[in-house]
């Protein structure tokens, strides 16, 4: 049996087209990128057909445009990329959604299309069209087309060739995709292993919350070439903003964040959205309507786009951490996914250290506190026992004073005994022999008037001793004419006893009346530190002042004499009389101060409150 040149033909037409369907599946096979495999498909079905434009167009996923590759033009324009679907005109476009081959073999000859579409063919420079759709699901998914400048008789085989390559087109091409979009789902499962990876690293070996915070702003940089990162602290009940890291990944001015109030930058919707836990994702923050009026921060800090991922406590945004761009862009689904994963596992442990670090704070201040308490009840405690030790130091002083001033009396009462017994009792005694001898008259003895007047004479001098024993006790002109006037007989009659120049200056008023007691103690003081110039000081003059000085009385005993150290006064007082100066000076509650030097005399300074009963 014999074949016919028609089957013959064919049948080579038939082996001719599965062989290059089985080269064109070797060729696509090892090509992993869809726009590649489209390339080099186009390429080897125009080459098979003979055409001079051969492509492949696909719905761009929005049904409103297509997507045209084209990996071989000869002659005619490469138009890849982007056209409408309206640039097909409804006929063909009609037909290829209805599964439809539209085989136009001469253009210009073809009455079935409109003029308009005849001649925009003609100035394409088409001659041949043929188009052969892939209908997947009753969806116009792609087509595969054909072009020539002449006209041209399209066989069966043509289209037969056109439908098989485009079934393999498709299916290499999903499945193109299938894997690019499994590498890239295992390279972003990588990735964000290896963030988290590093991210959890570096939040274990990072106790405080800065060093976490910038731990975890470190791996996103490093993770997100070409991204700014921040992380922002957000207290929406001061209104403010508070950055914490800022990687600075393209420059630009440091987010001014810490001046910033969240209101300022985040409008109420956004704000909602964010505390709903929403993220925020800016492709351009200088276009989008969303950001009017709040654009200006983000002139200033050269951002243009921005991704933030909120972290809400109790209905509030506490945390945000954010992506800026200098350019504009879309933000991917990786990195949203990212962002929002790092937000949720750094607020955590950050908030656990705050509470940590807040928890340290307050011990460490509690600590403080007890430290200073403690510090200061063992200086009351210190205190207090000084001021027992003074006061029992007091007491003992007061008794060994009350008991001086006992013994002072008793030798003062035993002085004024001896001289009342040796003196006065002794003139009164012959005061009274004398009377006797007078009463009796005659005999041998003296006559009666010389025995009266040696009478007189016993009685002024028992006169005499009385006035002297009782200006002693208390001078009559303390008495009568106060502390000045006394001061002033004291130290002329002690100038005249002792020989030694001396003179007295009152600064006070003569009507000027002190308790009687601080009087005679002032008065006491001052014959005695009289006594110790002329005792100890080898003084050539004395000077003794009263004067009234800011609301005190002051009395000063002065000399010329040889002075002594005072810082050794303890080792002296006693020998020059210091310390019954002293204790005079306290029975009225006056202080004593003493400035001396050898060789340059000594000034004893007695000061008394002037007391309410003072009169002038």
């Amino acid at each position: 049996m014999t074949s016919s040149p028609a089957s013959d033909a064919r049948l080579r037409a038939s082996e001719q087209r599965l062989a290059f369907l089985l080269d064109l599946s070797d060729r696509l096979r090892p090509i992993a990128d869809p726009r590649a495999l489209l390339d080099e498909a186009t390429r080897a079905l125009g080459v098979a057909l003979g055409a001079d434009r051969a492509g492949y167009a696909e719905d761009h996923g929005d049904d409103v445009h297509l997507e045209v590759s084209c990996g071989h033009a000869e002659g005619l324009d490469d138009i890849s990329g982007l056209h409408p679907y309206e640039n097909l005109g409804p006929a063909l476009l009609d037909a290829l959604r209805a599964g439809q081959v539209v085989v136009r073999p001469d253009v210009t000859g073809d009455s079935s299309l409109p003029a308009h579409v005849r001649d925009a063919y003609v100035r394409l420079g088409l001659g041949a069209t043929l188009h052969v759709p892939l209908v997947k699901g009753g969806r116009l998914v792609a087509f595969v087309f054909a072009h020539t400048r002449a006209p041209r008789q399209w066989t069966p085989e043509d289209v037969t060739l056109l439908q098989d390559t485009g079934e393999r087109i498709w299916a290499a091409v999903e499945r193109a995709r299938a894997e690019a979009r499994l590498r890239a789902n295992e390279a972003r499962l990588k990735a964000r292993a290896e963030l988290l990876e590093h991210l959890e690293g570096a939040l274990a070996s990072n106790a405080s919350s800065a060093s976490m915070i910038a731990a975890a702003g470190d791996a996103m940089t490093r993770h997100f070439i070409g991204r700014r990162v921040n992380i922002i602290d957000v207290d929406e009940v001061a209104d403010a903003m508070y950055r914490r890291y800022d990687s600075l990944q393209q420059g630009g001015a440091p987010l001014g964040i810490d001046t910033a109030r969240f209101t300022h930058l985040v409008s109420p919707t956004f704000a909602a959205h964010l505390r709903s836990g929403g993220v925020q994702a800016l492709s351009d923050v200088m276009t989008d309507p969303r950001t009017e009026g709040r654009r200006e921060p983000y002139a200033a800090w050269n951002v243009r786009a921005q991704l933030l991922a909120p972290l809400v406590r109790d209905g509030q945004v506490a945390l945000l951490v954010a992506l800026h761009h200098h350019e504009p862009c879309t933000w991917t689904e990786r990195e949203i996914e990212f962002v929002r994963e790092v937000a949720a596992r750094l607020y955590p442990r950050l908030e656990r250290a705050r509470a940590e670090e807040a928890l340290r704070r307050a011990n460490e201040d509690l600590d403080a506190r007890v430290a200073a308490r403690t510090a200061e009840l063992a200086a009351l405690n210190a205190a207090l026992a000084r001021e027992v030790g003074e006061r029992r130091a007091a007491e003992a002083r007061i008794q060994a004073l009350y008991q001086r001033v006992l013994t002072a009396q008793e030798e003062e009462r035993r002085r004024i005994a001896r001289d009342i017994h040796d003196h006065v009792g002794q003139q009164i005694t012959a005061l009274r022999l004398a009377l006797e001898a007078a009463s009796a008259g005659g005999g041998d003895g003296p006559p009666p008037s010389e025995l009266l007047a040696r009478s007189r004479e016993l009685a002024h001098e028992v006169d005499q001793g009385l006035d002297a024993l009782t200006w002693e006790l208390r001078p009559t002109t303390l008495e009568h004419l106060g502390l000045g006037a006394a001061l002033a007989h004291l130290v002329e009659g002690w100038a005249s006893r002792f020989g030694v120049p001396a003179e007295f200056h009152a600064g006070v008023p003569d009507s000027l009346r002190l308790a009687p007691e601080v009087e005679s103690h002032l008065y006491r003081i001052a014959q005695e530190a009289l006594h110790n110039v002329f005792k100890h000081a080898q003084a050539t003059c004395a000077d003794v002042l009263l004067e009234n000085r800011d609301g005190e009385v002051v009395l000063i005993v002065e000399d010329d004499g040889r002075g002594f150290d005072v810082s050794a006064e303890s080792a002296v007082a006693t020998g020059m009389g210091l310390t019954s100066l002293r204790e005079r000076a306290a029975l009225i509650g006056a202080r004593v101060e003493i400035e001396s030097a050898p060789g340059e005399g000594t000034a004893i300074y007695v000061r008394v409150p002037m007391p309410t009963a003072a009169q002038a």
